[in-house]
């Protein structure tokens, strides 16, 4: 069971980070929208494994509570990951899905780990969304100068250059 929970949980971000990336693409959507839902569905039933069966925590959150904050919880690591993964692919795109997630994930962590509004909540949440702004203007200085988008290779052979002449 701990190897089930385990697999869950590390699975899922694989599919969460390659089904919300590839949807920037704007290919095989109904697709990338499943491996996205297979992703979220792990992640939750690996975290309920690993916090409720196999740890026997007693958290503050009710069930419906504990699907929410993990749903959101795994989608702003997979908008972490899949914009890092991707980020020569579709800079645009993963400017905007690196910092959100970030805010996303930090807030539902700190909800699910009992942090609420309030002081420490709140002073946490603001260091957060301080940072992700300042990534956000990193990241799209690094968008202008990798001159926005990019192609989707996943080891395609790079196009060739055409023969002869000046390159510049």
């Amino acid at each position: 069971m701990p190897f089930l929970a385990y697999f869950l949980l590390l699975a899922s971000t694989s599919f969460i980070a390659g089904g919300i990336v590839h949807l920037g693409l704007g290919e095989n959507t109904t697709y990338y929208l499943a491996l996205a839902f297979v992703g979220v569905v792990f992640f939750t039933l690996g975290n309920y494994l690993q916090e409720f069966v196999l740890r026997k925590n007693a958290r503050s959150l009710n069930l419906a509570a504990f699907l929410l904050v993990s749903f959101v919880l795994s989608v702003g690591l997979g908008m972490i990951t899949g914009g890092v993964q991707h980020f020569l692919d579709n800079p645009a795109y993963s400017t905007v899905l690196i910092p959100t997630g970030v805010v996303l994930a930090v807030g539902a962590y700190a909800w699910r780990e009992g942090l609420r509004p309030g002081g420490q909540y709140r002073n946490m949440m603001l260091g957060t969304v301080s940072f992700a702004v300042l990534l956000f203007g990193g990241l799209s200085g690094l968008s202008a100068v990798l001159g926005g988008e990019g192609g989707h290779a996943h080891g395609a052979a790079p196009a060739a250059e055409p023969e002869g002449g000046d390159h510049h």
